[in-house]
């Protein structure tokens, strides 16, 4: 069905106005991907507060060169949704990338997205998806600030009952 006039400019200012306060976006090309398996990929999505939205691909270019952002559709096939965060940088990528790694649902392809306000490709979407959570890379760092200061306090135990072992003798 098409779109009337009205409708298009509708759509264009709704997605101009979130791509404006955008952290990140990927491209994907839903073709081939049922219903169900979308809403399940709206639903994780939306816990995340991220939207998904399917838009056509020339309204879309025009968004996205309204916001001061690069990036050639002509190279995407098939049909566009992008998923826009307005918090977390690397969310989108992880979901996307985890939902599509699933055998059952290998019609989902990821065609790209935008980091930083610059393109990426799909290659450095997945190495986003890849690096672990924010509480994950905080674990990892109090560990290895707390790992010198427990062998400080081992080496301080270990001194203690050396001087112990003197004065029992």
């Amino acid at each position: 069905m098409s779109l009337t006039k009205q409708q298009k400019e509708d759509v264009l200012k709704d997605v101009e106005g979130k791509l404006a306060k955008q952290k990140s976006l990927v491209f994907t090309d839903f073709t081939g991907l049922d219903v169900a398996k979308t809403q399940t990929l709206r639903r994780q999505l939306r816990e995340k507060s991220i939207e998904y939205q399917a838009v056509k691909k020339t309204l879309l270019g025009i968004a996205l060169k309204k916001v001061g952002l690069e990036v050639d559709l002509s190279k995407f096939g098939g049909s566009v949704a992008v998923a826009v965060s307005y918090d977390d940088e690397i969310a989108p990528s992880k979901i996307i990338y985890d939902f599509a790694k699933v055998k059952e649902n290998n019609a989902m392809k990821i065609l790209g997205g935008v980091f930083q306000n610059h393109f990426i490709t799909t290659e450095e979407v997945n190495k986003l998806a890849k690096i672990p959570s924010r509480e994950v890379l905080l674990t990892q760092l109090v560990s290895v600030l707390i790992g010198p200061v427990r062998g400080f306090a081992i080496a301080l135990d270990a001194i203690r009952k050396q001087k112990e072992a003197h004065v029992n003798n």
